[in-house]
């Protein structure tokens, strides 16, 4: 017995977070009752631990005891129950699967800002019943949809002054998103001088780490960045540093430049005297110039000057110029500088010289040249006097640029000089005579700057964008803006040169195609325009973009698509596929014109179902669809082929008789082998296995069967015993289809009887015969009664007696149709004794049968004796009516005796029935004189139709004699049964529609009445005639219908009536049967087209008796027929008239497939003849027809090339100037039309000649190019290609220009265009390296050439290096070494210049040929990660040296080296390189069981395979990781800080109990152990935990007055290899006593001042104590401090610079936050002046040798008594621990 089937799921699905301690339960099916669960067990079988059972009386229940960290388990229950009160022991297995849904684990992602809308951040694996899911938090620029994907919503900005901003997203109550937005990079500008300004802020959040070059900032805490130092913009002007920021495992780097302003911080910097010599003079005369300079740059400088002693004479104009009103005399004067902050002063003295005296002021002018870029020190100019010394610049500024000889006046350079910024410069050179002599001279110097050609040519724009149609050949180039250069050299030309060969540009920078441009080739030119000024160069980038022409028609295949054949109308087929070469417009496809009536297209391409489908009549659908461009011009359309197949469906077979009952007759006793195969009676028209039939006979006969061939059996019928004539059979035929279809039919079999039964005679055969000699008249003269059975029908059961013979035949005659025998005389002559009677019983068959029986008569003959008649008549009759009840008695036979006289000798003893065996009746009472009915046989009526007439003798015994009467019993009939028709099936009938009048529908209606007489009379009628009544009887009494209208079956294809049979005399003795009349369709419509014009386009063709055919749909062709059969649709044939005259002749003549086909025998030329009209003829299979029009329009093809002039020549000067025009046009037509009649022209190629030369792509019209004297040739041969633009291909010819160029002198030519010499690489060469020679033609001979020689282009690495003699043409070069790595090519051009200045050229390559010159190098250093588990072959990472040889000197092997850098804790043969890639792998297992990250540094040697003495090595550090099993933190179960009782410490007790603290650990073993200790908060050690339990007591026995909070963190650690712990804060409450509780102790004043004195004392002693603490442990700190090294000193921020990871660690703060410190049990003895601490076991920074890792914290300090508490900032996750190779990381100092 099994469990039944479960009632719950099997598959049980479940999150990660609920697996633990989770129970599910199983419930037993419904057949599973009375579970006596105490004595019932069940057993866990799985490979997996954590799983448990236990039963119930409603089922099983599995539990979960751990955290399921796999995806799937397996979980198979074995259960032993006890069922029913006689615990009947039932064995059960239940297999479940456990779907696991892993934790999903909060996400940290970084984000640079400007992130831009819809960009995928992350995605979130959402709930399974999550429909709607949102984000909840801060980060509102952050969306999440229904498949959990987050998507930013806007561009990401930050808020003002923030660099980095983390903000959260919350998915759902466990699960956040940690969003850090950043910049990548920063910049500000702050002023000179600012201290602790906030330059930007990061995210306190963020563990965030300044790296600077100097200390000039600061990190807050809150995250903002001030200014420490302040900065000095003279000493700096920028000033960039990183912020490194960090969260979780991500971090980021953010560049930030700050600009420092100039704020007016310095004074100005001025002489302290100026003496200054001027003539004395009555006019105004300028002294001298006092010039002064700010180091600031946003000051500006203004003079003034004060007269000493009320001298108003001097003025000083804003640079600094000096003069005076008149300068009759000396005079002295302060001038003051200002630059609106600081003033400084000089004084000016001012000498005056007589000019009336030989020791006159002289005054000198010297105009001098200096070239701009001139070399420091540079003489230019010399400004000396004769007789004069001492020359001076006149103040001294002047000396930055110029420094002036005092001795010789020569004037030199101080300084480069910059004629862009400055072109000329104004001094004042002052000299003196002699030392002793008043007499001086002032010289004014102008100083002129020469150009020189120093500056770059620029241009306006790094990037020009410009664009050009496309198929342009010559065509401007349109830019915006136009390309500008400018020079700030003076007199600048500009020579324009562009890359590639595709344009050209002109002197202007006007940028020309130089070819024909096809954007489909290429969509955009990205070139490099150079601009030269003769000396410098400089370039710029050209964007061209191609302006698309619709030039391509749209492409596609021919395409092949299946439908289902029950798809219904606007099912989809598939895309027809197209594509087009053009963008935009022009690459906008539009589907139409789908050529079948069964499907249709929409504009882009999708096929749909139009019609119903149905591939037993077709299969497959041909047909053509148009696609077009849009373009606007002109629009290019194909027209694809396209099938559709049609897939089979499996349909149900059809029974072709359904209208129709379909009749066997079969004689009885016969197998039914008469019946045909009733295959042909189906037909499926599926295929394969589709159409395969099963057959079977659903009835409710067992006896016919029917085999897979469709072949009924049965065994003999049985007509005679069976109460089954008809047989109405529905034979099923089931195809194999899936699933497999299946249809009825029914037919009927008829088993007619035959005659194979004989009479069977009654069993009676003996008689008695009495003779009375005193005969009695009217005497019954019967004297026996024979009856005979035969279980045959009609007349095969009708009996006939016969007498044969025997020795009674003499007075006995037999009535041959009922059996009776008489005795028609008394004869008296017959002796007593036994008489034969022979009689011949036989059926009325054919052939008849017949039976013979003998009959004895035993004769007795009483003589004298006198007998009367009994009976009152021989044949009794008796009359009942059917359906009446019968009395009991029926009938007294006495009743029949009336007439007998009854006389005691006479009397009647008895009546019997003699020969009856039948049963119905019977006599009973004391003479037997009643009849009784059997009632066993007929219980209270007879019924006529069952039996009409009873027969048998009654014979009345008398003593001596006996007398005999025959009884028939007439049961009269009432009209108890209703007519019916033989058959009930519905009769078919088919009448032609053009049937006349009186037609008759030939139905034979068998109707028959049980009844009879009267009421078996039957009539016809009809009712429910569909068809307006044309149908009647011929007569009432008949069943014959007849046609009395007209019909038609466009109208209708059928009619259906009711035929009803009934009793006249009582209507509603009748029954029905369905006519069902077919009308047969006449051909009396002819088919019609549905347009009368039809058009169709197609190609033009060109006679081939080879070419395949080509077939050709009509779009929307469609013909109707309203007729049926081969007279209908289905029977037109369209054909053409004349086929011989129309391009189109017909290849598929159904109006379904309608195919025509291009007329081979025709030529169809579109240049000869555009349209013809063709007659469409469509004749149904009764030769009625009708016509349409089909215009038939070619299309041109591409089949006619252009037609253009073969030679055309001309001949120019060669001092034809550029755009000279050789050729206005090229005379070319072309036959076709449209684009294929759209030429182009063009030039063959682009060699040398060519590009002297341009060609108007759209007339031909020839021009030069470029200047022809630099045209190496006199004849010029241009192939032109004209080209047409059609379809399927262009066509072309070609035309050959001749151009003679003539010319005075012919020039010279090399005898090769180009000279190739190589050269090894690293070799000196000096000397000739080759001669390059020109002849010239003189006399039509080639002569050497009296030519000079020089060479151009030549780049500046080979400036120095070449030469050539320009005599002899020698190239002597002069090279001390080639290096092919910077110059692997040289390109010389040698120039020849005849006598008479014509030059030609040829170039000179120069090939180095490379040598094994170079190391390989590595570029970069690399790094890669590995986990430990890795399998061995795994391969991390691969390196590459570079080596810049070429070939095999360039191939590079690669091995791993052991030497003094490296150090492993693998050996040689773990860690493998691939010699020749590169690549690293893992030869033997990586696990050492390391439990924790560690690096292997790797040495590998790059070593030239040509020479092995070149090598280069590399450290590469393979980071071997350690896949910490520790998952996850242990998690505070939360407590609600109402549950927890305040703490009296009123009675004073010791481990009051707190709380019981309790965590949750998702890891295994001792990953999810957890321990817990209280980490902070606990002053006094006032609380203990236990570790293991977490219960948390108060073990103090402090005195407190009033209520005070307490703060405290507790902390659960895991026992993990790398602790993870968490922390909870409890607020509690100490309640101590009140506050009268002093004053209740103290009994008096006195007492109350002793108390009080007392505890002063304390607090005084215990401030001492302190304060000596506090200074021993700052001398021991000082101490410390100064035994460090310097480099682990730099304090910087309140931070320690850590020498583990030489960065500057960030302060850190306590909160209640997630730590790793392993020591948080440690008692902790807090210092009011410092934030370090101490531990009670040791001091920190612990010593080397201690191997424990320990978090960087500050310390802070509390009161237990404070109610407000500081709330701390969190404390940023560390960084990794060292490894412990690696110096220890020393505790952070925070002083």
């Amino acid at each position: 017995m099994a469990l039944g089937s479960l009632k719950s799921d099997r598959i049980v699905s479940l999150s990660q977070e609920d697996t633990n301690n989770s129970e599910h339960l199983f419930e037993f099916g419904d057949a599973v009752e009375d579970v006596n669960s105490n004595s019932s067990n069940c057993v866990i079988r799985t490979f997996n631990s954590g799983f448990n059972c236990s039963l119930n009386s409603s089922g099983i229940i599995v539990g979960v005891n751990k955290v399921l960290d796999s995806a799937l388990y397996h979980v198979i229950v074995h259960v032993t129950l006890q069922i029913g009160s006689e615990n009947a022991e039932v064995e059960d297995t239940l297999s479940i699967l456990f779907e696991v849904q892993a934790t999903q684990q909060n996400q940290t992602i970084l984000i640079a800002e400007g992130t831009l809308k819809d960009t995928l951040i992350t995605t979130v694996d959402l709930k399974v019943n999550d429909t709607n899911p949102s984000l909840q938090g801060n980060a509102h620029f952050l969306s999440m949809d229904s498949n959990g994907l987050v998507k930013t919503n806007q561009t990401t900005l930050l808020d003002t002054d923030f660099v980095s901003q983390m903000f959260t997203a919350i998915v759902y109550d466990n699960i956040f998103l940690n969003i850090v937005v950043y910049k990548m990079s920063h910049q500000i500008s702050i002023n000179e001088n600012t201290n602790a300004t906030v330059i930007c802020k990061t995210d306190q959040r963020v563990d965030s780490t300044l790296l600077q070059t100097k200390d000039f900032l600061l990190l807050l805490p809150d995250g903002s960045i001030v200014v420490k130092e302040p900065f000095d913009y003279e000493m700096i002007k920028e000033y960039t540093f990183d912020l490194f920021g960090q969260v979780d495992d991500k971090n980021f780097t953010i560049k930030i430049a700050l600009n420092i302003l100039d704020v007016n911080d310095n004074p100005p910097i001025l002489g302290n005297n100026y003496i200054f010599i001027v003539t004395n003079s009555q006019l105004r005369a300028f002294v001298g110039v006092v010039s002064a300079t700010d180091p600031d740059t946003v000051g500006v400088l203004n003079y003034s000057i004060t007269d000493e002693g009320g001298d108003s004479r001097f003025l000083i104009g804003s640079f600094g110029e000096v003069s005076m009103v008149n300068t009759r005399r000396g005079g002295n004067a302060i001038v003051t500088v200002t630059d609106g902050v600081f003033y400084v002063n000089a004084s000016v003295t001012v000498n005056v010289v007589s000019a009336e005296t030989n020791d006159t002021h002289e005054t000198f002018v010297f105009n001098c040249n200096v070239s701009e870029n001139s070399t420091k020190g540079t003489s230019f100019c010399n400004v000396s006097v004769k007789g004069y010394i001492k020359y001076a610049f006149d103040h001294q500024s002047d000396r930055t640029k110029f420094n002036l000889n005092s001795n010789t006046g020569d004037i030199t350079t101080n300084a480069p000089l910059d004629r862009e910024d400055i072109d000329h410069y104004d001094y004042s050179v002052t000299a003196i005579q002699s030392e002793h002599s008043c007499k001086f001279a002032t010289i004014r110097v102008k100083i002129s700057v020469l150009d020189e050609n120093d500056e770059t040519p620029m241009f306006d724009q790094p990037v020009y964008r410009g664009k050009i149609r496309e198929n342009a050949n010559g065509t401007k180039v349109t830019l915006e803006p136009p390309l500008k250069v400018t020079d700030r050299d003076l007199n600048s030309t500009f020579t324009f040169s562009i890359s590639g060969t595709t344009f050209t540009i002109n002197s202007n920078g006007e940028i020309y195609s130089n070819k024909n441009i096809d954007r489909e080739t290429q969509s955009s030119y990205s070139l490099t325009v150079m601009v030269k000024d003769g000396k410098h160069n400089n370039t710029s980038i050209v964007e061209i973009s191609v302006e698309d022409m619709n030039d391509n028609p749209p492409m596609a295949s021919n395409m092949t698509f299946s439908v289902l054949e029950n798809a219904t109308e606007d099912t989809d087929i598939g895309q027809v596929l197209a594509t087009d070469a053009d963008i935009g417009i022009n690459a906008q496809l539009i589907f139409t014109d789908a050529s079948s009536g069964y499907f249709e297209v929409n504009t882009t391409g999708f096929l749909k179902v139009n019609r119903l489908l149905d591939r037993e009549t077709k299969d497959k659908y041909v047909f053509t669809v148009r696609v077009c461009d849009s373009g606007r011009d002109i629009s290019w359309c194909i027209m694809p082929w396209i099938t559709v197949n049609i897939t089979d469906v499996n349909e149900a077979p059809r029974f072709k008789y359904n209208k129709e009952v379909h009749v066997f007759r079969i004689p009885e006793n016969s197998n039914c082998s008469s019946i045909s195969n009733l295959t042909e009676f189906f037909v499926d028209g599926d295929l394969g296995v589709n159409r395969e039939l099963n057959f079977s006979v659903l009835s409710e006969f067992d006896t016919f069967h029917i085999d897979s061939n469709g072949k009924l059996s049965c065994p003999g019928l049985d007509y005679d015993d069976s109460l089954n004539k008809v047989y109405e059979l529905t034979i099923q035929a089931t195809d194999r289809g899936d699933p497999p279809l299946f249809t009825n039919g029914t037919i009927i079999i008829v088993v007619e009887d035959v005659n194979d039964n004989a009479p069977i005679p009654s069993d009676d055969t003996n008689f008695e015969i009495v003779f009375y000699s005193g005969r009695c008249q009217n005497c019954s003269k019967l004297v026996a009664l024979i009856t005979a059975t035969d279980k045959d029908s009609g007349s095969n059961g009708e009996i006939e007696f016969q007498e044969i013979r025997g020795n009674a035949s003499t007075f006995l005659e037999i009535d041959s149709s009922t059996g009776l025998i008489e005795a028609p005389t008394n004869d008296m002559s017959l002796s007593n004794g036994t008489y034969l009677y022979i009689v011949n019983i036989t059926d009325k068959g054919t052939p008849s049968r017949g039976t013979t029986v003998t009959l004895s008569f035993n004769v007795a003959v009483l003589m004298n004796t006198q007998i009367s008649r009994v009976f009152d008549k021989d044949k009794l009759i008796f009359n009942w009516t059917e359906n009446v009840a019968f009395p009991s008695p029926f009938i007294p036979v006495k009743n029949f005796t009336k007439n007998f006289t009854i006389n005691p000798a006479m009397s009647i003893e008895k009546f019997v029935l003699p020969n009856y065996n039948l049963g119905d009746f019977y006599l009973n009472g004391s003479e037997q004189e009643f009849l009784y009915v059997n009632r066993t046989k007929h219980s209270t009526f007879f019924d006529r139709e069952t039996q009409q007439q009873y027969r048998f003798i009654i014979q009345a015994k008398l003593p001596l004699y006996s007398m005999l009467a025959e009884l028939t019993i007439n049961i009269i009939d009432v009209n108890d049964n209703p007519p019916r028709f033989q058959s009930d099936i519905a009769q078919v009938a088919v009448i032609k529609e053009n049937d006349t009048n009186g037609t008759s529908l030939n139905l034979t209606f068998d109707a028959t009445d049980r009844d009879e007489g009267e009421n078996a009379q039957i009539a016809y009628k009809i009712s429910n005639e569909n068809c307006d009544n044309v149908f009647q009887l011929n007569n009432s009494d008949s069943g014959n219908i007849v046609l009395i209208g007209k019909l038609d079956y466009e109208d209708k294809v059928y009619c259906n009536l009711t035929l009803t049979v009934f009793n006249p005399n009582n209507e509603t003795m009748q029954s029905s049967v369905d006519v069902h009349i077919e009308i047969v369709d006449v051909n009396d419509n002819s088919p019609l087209f549905d347009q009368s014009v039809y058009h169709v386009s197609i190609n033009e063709t060109v006679k081939d008796p080879v070419e395949e055919e080509v077939l050709v749909y009509i779009n929307g062709l469609n013909v109707t027929d309203r007729d049926s059969r081969q007279f209908g649709v289905k029977g037109v044939r369209i054909s053409i008239e004349r086929p011989s005259e129309c391009p189109l002749i017909v290849r598929e003549h159904k109006v379904d497939n309608f195919v025509l086909m291009i007329n081979q025998s025709m030529t169809l030329d579109y240049e000869s003849t555009i349209n013809f009209n063709c007659t469409l003829r469509a004749t149904d299979g009764g030769n009625l027809s009708s016509t349409a029009l089909l215009e038939i329009e070619l299309l041109d093809i591409n089949d006619n090339s252009p037609e253009a002039d073969d030679v055309i020549e001309r001949e120019i000067p060669r001092s034809s100037e550029v755009d000279y025009v050789i050729v206005s046009q090229i005379n070319a037509t072309d036959r076709d039309s449209g684009r294929n009649a759209l030429l182009s022209f063009d030039f063959s190629t682009n060699d040398d000649g060519y590009s002297y030369f341009k060609i108007d792509a759209t007339n031909g019209k020839i021009s030069i190019a470029k200047n022809l004297t630099t045209l190496q040739l006199d004849s010029v041969e241009l192939t032109v290609i004209v080209s047409d633009d059609g379809l399927p291909q262009p066509l072309s010819t070609s035309v050959m220009v001749k151009i003679n160029i003539t010319d005075d002198n012919e020039r010279p030519v090399f005898s090769q265009a180009e000279y190739q010499k190589k050269v090894e690489e690293n070799t000196k060469l000096e000397g000739v390296l080759m001669t390059v020679t020109a002849q010239d033609r003189k006399n039509e001979k080639l002569v050497e050439c009296n030519c000079t020689y020089r060479l151009i282009d030549i780049s500046d690495n080979s400036n120095d290096s070449y030469t050539i003699d320009g005599v002899t043409g020698d190239l002597i070069v002069n090279v001390s070494g080639y290096d092919r790595e910077e110059e692997p090519f040289i390109t010389l051009t040698v120039v020849a210049r005849d006598e008479g200045g014509k030059e030609t050229s040829a170039r000179v390559n120069i090939t180095v040929l490379d040598q094994n010159d170079n190391d390989p190098k590595f570029l970069e250093d690399f790094q890669f990660e590995v986990y430990q588990e890795a399998p061995v072959g795994t391969c991390f990472g691969n390196v590459t040296a570079e080596d810049k040889d070429e070939g095999m000197n360039a191939v590079t092997l690669y091995k791993i080296i052991r030497d003094s850098i490296t150090s492993s804790n693998y050996n040689d043969s773990v860690i493998v390189i691939k010699e020749t890639t590169g690549e690293l792998c893992s030869n033997e297992s990586l696990n050492i069981g390391a439990v924790r990250d560690f690096t292997e540094h790797v040495r590998v040697e790059a070593i030239d395979k040509g020479d092995r003495n070149r090598r280069n090595r590399v450290t590469v550090s393979v980071i071997i990781k350690y896949k910490d099993t520790n998952q996850h933190p242990p998690a505070f179960i939360p407590v609600e800080q109402g549950d927890i009782e305040p703490i009296s410490l009123k009675s004073r007790q010791t481990n009051i109990p707190v709380t019981t603290l309790s965590a949750d650990d998702l890891d295994e073993g001792k990953d999810g152990e957890v321990e817990f200790s209280i980490l902070e908060g606990n002053v006094l050690d006032m609380f203990t935990i236990d570790k293991d339990t977490g219960d948390l007591s108060f073990s103090s026995k402090i005195t407190m007055i009033g209520s005070h909070p307490v703060y405290l963190t507790v902390q659960a650690t895991d026992k993990g290899v790398h602790p993870k712990s968490s922390t909870l804060m409890l607020n509690l409450t100490l309640e101590g006593e009140k506050e009268s509780y002093i004053a209740d102790k103290v009994k008096s004043a006195e007492e109350f001042m002793t108390y009080t004195w007392s505890l002063v004392g304390v607090a005084c002693f215990l401030i001492l104590v302190t304060a000596a603490a506090v200074f021993g442990f700052c001398q021991s700190r000082i101490k410390a401090h100064r035994e460090l090294d310097d480099d682990h000193r730099r304090t910087f921020n309140g931070l320690k610079h850590n020498v583990s990871y030489g960065v500057n660690m960030p302060q850190m703060h306590m909160l209640q936050q997630d730590w790793t410190d392993t020591n948080a049990q440690r008692r902790t003895r807090f210092r009011s002046d410092s934030t370090s601490f101490e531990s009670s076991l040791d001091r920190y920074p612990p010593e080397r040798d201690v191997s424990e890792e320990f978090d960087q914290r500050r310390s802070f300090k509390i009161s237990v008594f404070d109610p407000s508490p500081e709330r701390h900032a969190p404390a940023p996750q560390l960084p990794p621990p060292r490894e412990s190779s690696g110096p220890l990381i020393p505790k952070p100092d925070y002083d």
